[in-house]
């Protein structure tokens, strides 16, 4: 099962020329859907977070920057989508993960975990060519939640994940973000 998950994602990239393809723009379409129709529309929250990614096999950690959505599917659990960017002197990253959230305490803050799946593209300078048809990473999501007021939380999550990509075998890497949420 894992694996023909993995096979199917390893197909979701970006087309030589640079453009989406067409796999990848109905991921996108779907979890966006998923996201819309989510039963509470109260519990809406715009996430805005630096990020630290590190990928084995590059030569240091990228810094930058995601924004993201988290929507409530329950009592205690959420549908998070978030975009990352990090640009750095070998090149910018760009990441999309969703993840699905389960938190110990009802009014979701504390402690949560859930599985993650995140799509990470290394656009390289000219003469580059490791990461240019992208990688995919399945993860877990470990991370806290605290309500600074009604509106606003501060959150912290590490995500170790495994990636695979078009190079051969896979490669660990782990996120890490910090940031605020505002609740819509």
């Amino acid at each position: 099962m894992t694996n023909s998950i993995i096979m199917y994602l390893s197909k979701l990239q970006l087309n030589r020329d640079g453009s989406i393809s067409k796999s990848f723009k109905y991921l996108i379409l779907v979890s966006l859907t998923l996201f819309f129709i989510t039963k509470e529309s109260n519990a809406q929250e715009i996430r805005v977070s630096g990020s630290l990614l590190a990928v084995g096999g590059t030569a240091h950690p990228f810094l930058g920057a995601s924004i993201g959505f988290e929507s409530g599917v329950g009592k205690h659990f959420t549908m998070v989508f978030d975009a990352n960017i990090a640009p750095d002197e070998i090149g910018t990253w760009l990441s999309y993960k969703p993840s699905v959230l389960y938190y110990f305490k009802k009014d979701r803050t504390g402690l949560f975990l859930g599985p993650s799946v995140a799509y990470h593209h290394l656009k390289e300078p000219k003469g580059e060519d490791l990461y240019h048809e992208g990688a995919f990473a399945v993860g877990l999501d470990l991370g806290f939640k605290s309500r600074i007021s009604e509106k606003i939380a501060w959150h912290i999550t590490l995500a170790p994940e495994i990636t695979w990509g078009p190079w051969n075998g896979s490669l660990a890497a782990i996120m890490a973000q910090t940031g605020v949420t505002f609740k819509l």
